[in-house]
């Protein structure tokens, strides 16, 4: 699950863990979160997943993508 959500958005959402869009933020925005990911490894190898997902987006003109690890509250990942 993502998000483009505006800077404003992206503010609360670096300063909250705890941060959920509302429906009306999903698409307003050129910021991607991503909120949650279900990827069949362990977690490491979650991460290496995802940083194989972020050069294709980059690939593809994504500036930032943002994502916070839900096991680790405060962990937060900006490529």
């Amino acid at each position: 699950m993502w998000a483009w959500i505006n800077d404003s958005s992206l503010e609360s959402y670096l300063k909250s863990p705890k941060f959920a869009p509302h429906p009306s933020q999903w698409i307003e925005g050129d910021n991607l979160i991503i909120i949650d990911i279900q990827l069949p490894h362990p977690i490491h190898k979650q991460l290496k997943e995802l940083l194989s997902i972020k050069n294709i987006l980059k690939r593809n003109g994504v500036k930032n993508i943002y994502y916070r690890n839900p096991e680790q509250e405060f962990k937060l990942y900006h490529w």
